[in-house]
This record gives structure tokens, C-alpha cells and sequence, in this order.
């Protein structure tokens, strides 16, 4: 299964004082800035956020993360294997597994199901 998070570096809270400049859109005053509940894309801690943000999430499902890489996670109780590359998940099981780590996963953040890959005609090949 393929799963793309969607908007991913926002959805963890931003745990330090990072202010940024407002559009012009925003209508501040002047010298206003804003201060970030979550992370943006491009602010430099976000993508370390978003990794201890789903790898938490794993963790609190069952998963152990890989010691030698991790962005890697087995859960021994379903037999199922994730990896993921910035957004995007790659998860190894059978259908019933795959579909239970889906509604999981849907509950932390907004994603898309890319695929499933397998040899039945509803599988994507």
C-alpha cells in the first residue's frame, strides 16, 4: 500500500517561539509579526517534527522503529512493515492489515491511498 501524507509538515505543533512575517493579506499593523502553532514547510526543525510526529504515532499503535534506519517500523502483532520517505508511506501486509493501518493513520493527518499493489483484479498492478 501507498499512502501520501498530505500538508505533512503542518501537522506537527511547533514546540519553539518562531515568528514570521504576516502577508499583507493578514492586515497587521505595523511592526506585527505572527508566532507558528505548527510547523511550516521550509522552517528548518519541520521536517525532524514530522518524523518524531508520525514515528510517535507508529509507536502508539504497535510499531517498533528500526534501530539501524529509522523511518523504518515492523508491527510483529499484524506482521506489518512501513517505511516512510518524507510523506510518503510504503506499508507491506495483508489486506485486512493494510486497510486497519489506513483508518489509523487517517485519524492523525490527511492523506491519500495511492495503491495497493497485489495479484486480484481490485489490486493496482
Amino acid at each position: 500500500m501507498f499512502i501520501d501524507a498530505k500538508k505533512a509538515h503542518l501537522n506537527p505543533r511547533c514546540d519553539q517561539e518562531v515568528f514570521i512575517d504576516l502577508p499583507e493579506e493578514a492586515e497587521a499593523g505595523e511592526g506585527m509579526c505572527g508566532r507558528l502553532v505548527y510547523w511550516l514547510y521550509g522552517c528548518r526543525p519541520s521536517a525532524q517534527a514530522w518524523e518524531n510526529f508520525y514515528a510517535g504515532k507508529l509507536e502508539g499503535v504497535g510499531f517498533k522503529r528500526g534501530d539501524a534506519c529509522g523511518v523504518v517500523f515492523y508491527c510483529e502483532e499484524r506482521d506489518l512493515s512501513c517505511v516512510c520517505h518524507g510523506d510518503d508511506f510504503t506499508c507491506v501486509g495483508e489486506e485486512e492489515e493494510l486497510n486497519w493501518l489506513a483508518t489509523e493513520m487517517q485519524k492523525w493527518f490527511e492523506l491519500k491511498v495511492r495503491g495497493v499493489l497485489g495479484p486480484e483484479a481490485k489490486d493496482d498492478k
